[in-house]
C-alpha cells in the first residue's frame, strides 16, 4: 500500500524487510514478486532482503506464473541487482510459460532482459515471438517497452558481435 501512494517510511520498511526475511520460506510466488516490486518501486535497496527473495526465488521456480516472473525480474532490474542465478532461473520458468505471458509481462521481461544486459537469445527469441503473436494485445505503453527493450537487446548483441562484451547467452 505505501508503494503504490510513493509513502516511503524507512523505519517501517526495514522492519517488514526483517519480518519478510524471516518468514521468507513460506512466501509463494506471488507475495515474493509483490514484496520485490514494492521495494523496487519506492527505490529502496535492502541489500539481504534482496538475497533472500532472490534465493527464494530461484528455490520455488516452478511454482511462480507469468505475472510473479515478469514482476521479479522488473523489479530486480529497476533496483539496479543483476543476480545471474536468478535471472537464469527465471529465464527457465519463462520459457515454461510463455504462452501465458500477457503483453505487459512480455514487455517488462524484455526490459529487464535488456536493462539487466542479460542476452539470453532463448528468452528473447520466444518474447519476440510470443510478441508477434499477442501484438493485438499490446497497449501504446506496453508497446513502447518491448520497442525499447527491442533496441537495447539489439545494441547489445552488435557489441557482443564486435566483441566488446561478454555473452551470457543461455
Amino acid at each position: 500500500a505505501f508503494a503504490k501512494v510513493m509513502v516511503m517510511n524507512t523505519t517501517l520498511l526495514n522492519a517488514i524487510a526483517s519480518a519478510a526475511m524471516r518468514l521468507i520460506v513460506e512466501f509463494d510466488g506471488q507475495q515474493l514478486g509483490n514484496t520485490a516490486w514494492a521495494y523496487a518501486k519506492l527505490g529502496m535497496w535492502h541489500e539481504p532482503l534482496f538475497d533472500a527473495l532472490a534465493a527464494s526465488a530461484i528455490s520455488i521456480g516452478a511454482a511462480m506464473g507469468s505475472q510473479e516472473i515478469s514482476n521479479t525480474a522488473w523489479s530486480f532490474a529497476t533496483s539496479m541487482i543483476r543476480n545471474e542465478p536468478l535471472l537464469h532461473a527465471l529465464a527457465a520458468q519463462a520459457l515454461l510459460r510463455i504462452a501465458d505471458f500477457d503483453a505487459q509481462a512480455l514487455s517488462m521481461t524484455a526490459w529487464a532482459c535488456a536493462t539487466c544486459l542479460f542476452c539470453h537469445l532463448p528468452l528473447l527469441n520466444v518474447i519476440a515471438s510470443e510478441s508477434c503473436n499477442k501484438i493485438r494485445d499490446f497497449d501504446i505503453h506496453s508497446l513502447a517497452i518491448l520497442a525499447r527493450a527491442s533496441a537495447a537487446v539489439s545494441m547489445y548483441k552488435a557489441a557482443l558481435l564486435l566483441g566488446t562484451c561478454t555473452s551470457v547467452a543461455g
